[in-house]
């Protein structure tokens, strides 16, 4: 929930005594935020339809008095009078014995839901108050486990087999009215290529037509934004901050304008009006739009107030051209984009001059956003990576909200026409060659509008876009002299610069090994059915295995494949260094014994990003034989030390906004597949095999290499089996414990603070679990 203090005169202290706590709850369309006057909190965006998972909580007309509780420690204290106010309600809650207002409480309560649901489901809401009296800090929760029970219980009952073929019949309908529903649309407003296009991107997609089939109540299942983004401060307290740091510059805050809803214009334009940083400028730009609503908008914005600039173009020069005048008519040290129907939160250009002044060398910066739907509400918040270069060419990450220095913008040449579409990303691409100083706040400080047929709803709604951003791409693998082609990626919206293989240098496979010969025997044999690199010697680790049909096997294998023998104890680190010297190649792949390859290609795509200069090492994405995913990067901090992102989510699913399913940077990649230079693996010295026998050694020479100033790599097209841990067991005695433990200390103390903070992972996401979820408390505040 955005929390604000009332502007102007500090609130009153809460700690006087006081018999009641009257709550007020508005709906203004937007998040939820507060203020405090007097001894009332006022929550000024909130209750009135408002939807959470699907999950109506109330209706505008009706609020459930005598079931809301506030709870102060162990004690609870009735509803005493509610009081409709407009656009919501104000409601008191009385303190009983107690003589102030405690320092944090709980409000809680049974809320109706829908009549489909014929059932009611709670609500939590809870809140922080610092010494001084202000309100800090809130958290939200709505528990709705009752209806995922429910359900649960419903799809194991025999009716529901049984009306399997009735349900497929329904949904075949609702997927061919929706797609009607789509190409009518479509029609109406883009050419008959963009709609077949579109088209073909559904039949070349096949979980769309899943989506599709799903009841409008599944779809509202993903997650919602909850409206607790930030805490904000208010207007006097920027005012006061601003004394003490010293580079305060102008924002031109750049909107072009074209047939924009006058509602949306409004709330666009009041959203930078609203910001608690005061030193900007509206450089808004009308590319002759036809729409009277829209010029009448604009008109009325007009003399509103001396930094709002607005200048009219005589004829449609479409998004580029559009926001290069923009730009022209502009002062600002700085240029902020803003879309002419997406708002900014309240603190959004303040954080973003924090962020300045925090990093002075900085040319640019961006924030995590979310998404704005129809009904008003926060939708699929994005928690981005730090600048990650190769995300940003496998897809325009970076997005919204976006600042750069006027000196860049110029020095790269601005936007350029015929990438309409993809212009930011055109952009952005253009920036990353000219500076590497990136900043990035992991916050929500941007809401992009979703509307029907926009690229926030679909990607696929609009084809220019990706014809665009492949024509960009294109250029940048130029102008970075790098070889190579462009692709469509995985899933709509993602590509993949699909790099030619120029090196010719030898690749070493080592793939150490104790008995498992069945599993040795897959492991090479898949090799060499998916291999087409001419280069590779392979290099088997013999530890100590026992087994006669084992060296039988062994004996069957002709003299391209080097046996060696490390007779010692298990150390991974250990038997990888030793081997590592046994080899010739430039590049060293590290690969379990456990592995097996399917697909033609895995190879090749990890080649072509070692080859690359700046690269270190290049990881796998590892599916587990059921198809589910063991591995698509690590993640520092989960669990304590690192833990494999997406782990357990199906292969063929694109992950947190398609980060299981693109090529990117990440600070670690498992062993079990690992493709280092051999230069850089003698420059970090290796793996750790005196401290780091067993567990976490990849994960230290990982961040090793990030170290001496390379990149680490994740490529999804190198895909393969993993049959984990077969051959070694699982960590389940005492002394396997014991060391463990003792490599977790290890890692802590060499690495603890980085482990902290992966740059490529947010710190509003979850540390305890590897699906990308929010952190269970204040996952949008910072």
């Amino acid at each position: 929930m955005q929390t604000r203090k009332s502007k102007g005169e500090a609130p009153p202290s809460l700690r006087e005594s006081q018999p009641s706590l009257s709550v007020s709850i508005d709906q203004i369309n937007r998040g939820i935020g507060s203020r405090i006057n007097g001894h009332t909190i006022y929550f000024d965006r909130f209750f009135r339809d408002l939807e959470v998972q699907g999950v109506a909580l109330a209706s505008s007309d009706k609020l459930p008095v005598s079931d809301l509780q506030l709870e102060v420690g162990k004690r609870s204290f009735p509803c005493k009078e509610v009081k409709t106010v407009k656009g919501g309600f104000q409601v008191s809650l009385s303190l009983g014995e107690l003589s102030e207002v405690p320092s944090s409480f709980r409000l809680s309560g049974i809320h109706p839901v829908s009549r489909e649901r014929l059932h009611s489901e709670a609500f939590e809401m809870h809140f922080l108050f610092a010494q001084e009296g202000g309100l800090t800090g809130e958290q939200w929760f709505v528990h709705a486990h009752r209806i995922a029970q429910e359900l649960h219980e419903l799809k194991q009952s025999w009716s529901w087999k049984v009306s399997a073929p009735f349900r497929w019949i329904v949904q075949v309908g609702m997927v061919a009215k929706e797609l009607w529903r789509m190409l009518q649309d479509s029609l109406r407003h883009e050419s008959l290529g963009t709609t077949l296009q579109r088209m073909t991107d559904y039949a070349m997609h096949p979980q769309k037509f899943k989506e599709l089939a799903e009841p409008p109540e599944l779809r509202a299942l993903i997650p919602m934004t909850p409206p607790a983004l930030i805490e904000p401060e208010s207007a006097s307290e920027v005012a006061e901050r601003m004394q003490e740091i010293d580079f305060l510059p102008l924002i031109s805050v750049i909107i072009p304008v074209y047939n924009t809803s006058a509602v949306w214009l409004e709330e666009c334009f009041q959203s930078v009006m609203d910001q608690t940083y005061p030193n900007w400028e509206i450089c808004a730009y009308d590319d002759a739009s036809t729409n009277q609503e829209t010029l009448d908008t604009l008109q009325q914005w007009k003399g509103k107030d001396s930094r709002v600039r607005i200048t009219y173009g005589k004829e449609n020069v479409h998004i580029s051209e559009a926001c290069n005048a923009a730009v022209e008519t502009s002062n600002g040290e700085l240029v902020a984009l803003l879309d002419h129907d997406d708002t900014l939160a309240t603190n959004a250009l303040w954080e973003v001059v924090k962020c300045w002044n925090e990093a002075p060398k900085t040319d640019f910066v961006y924030s995590d956003e979310d998404k704005l739907d129809e009904q008003g509400r926060y939708v699929e918040p994005y928690f981005k990576s730090d600048f990650n270069l190769d995300l940003l060419r496998s897809n325009n990450y970076i997005n919204h909200l976006s600042v750069f220095t006027r000196r860049l913008f110029e020095e790269v040449g601005g936007f350029r026409k015929g990438f309409e579409g993809s212009q930011d990303h055109d952009l952005f691409l253009r920036m990353a060659e000219a500076t590497s100083n990136f900043e990035h706040i992991p916050k929500v400080l941007y809401h992009w509008r979703k509307v029907p047929g926009s690229t926030a709803a679909v990607y696929a709604a609009k084809s220019y876009p990706e014809k665009a951003a492949i024509k960009a791409l294109e250029e940048h693998l130029e102008r970075i002299g790098a070889k190579g082609s462009v692709e469509r990626g995985l899933f709509p919206g993602s590509f993949r610069l699909k790099r030619e293989i120029t090196t010719n240098g030898l690749v070493s496979i080592i793939i150490p090994f104790r008995d498992e010969v069945e599993l040795l025997k897959t492991c090479i044999e898949s090799i060499r059915a998916t291999v087409e690199y001419p280069r590779v010697e392979i290099v088997l680790v013999d530890n100590n295995s026992e087994k006669q049909e084992t060296f039988d096997y062994l004996n069957t294998l002709d003299s391209s494949i080097q046996q060696v023998n490390y007779p010692g104890a298990f150390n991974f680190s250990a038997i990888n260094n030793f081997a590592a010297k046994q080899t010739k190649g430039d590049y060293i792949l590290f690969l379990n014994n456990d592995i097996e390859a399917r697909k033609t290609g895995w190879l090749e795509a990890m080649i072509e990003h070692i080859q690359r200069e700046e690269v270190g090492a290049v990881g796998a994405k590892l599916l587990y034989p059921d198809k589910s995913i063991q591995h698509a990067g690590v993640i520092l901090g989960i669990g304590g030390i690192a833990g494999h992102s997406h782990k357990y989510l199906p292969g063929n699913q694109p992950g947190y906004f398609m980060r299981a399913s693109v090529i990117q940077n990440l600070s670690a990649c498992t062993a079990a597949c690992l493709m280092v230079k051999r230069s850089v693996l003698e420059e970090v010295k290796g793996f750790d095999e005196e401290y780091l026998k067993v567990a976490f050694n990849d994960v230290d020479l990982c961040l090793k290499v990030r170290r001496a100033g390379y990149l680490i790599v994740y490529t999804p097209y190198a895909e393969l089996i993993h049959h984990e841990s077969k051959s070694r067991g699982a960590e389940n005695t005492s002394k396997k414990i014991e060391r463990f433990n003792k490599e977790t200390e290890l890692m802590n103390e060499r690495w603890g603070g980085t482990l902290a903070r992966d740059p490529y992972y947010n710190p509003n996401l979850s540390v305890t679990h590897e699906d990308f979820r929010l952190k269970q408390q204040s996952a949008w505040k910072n």
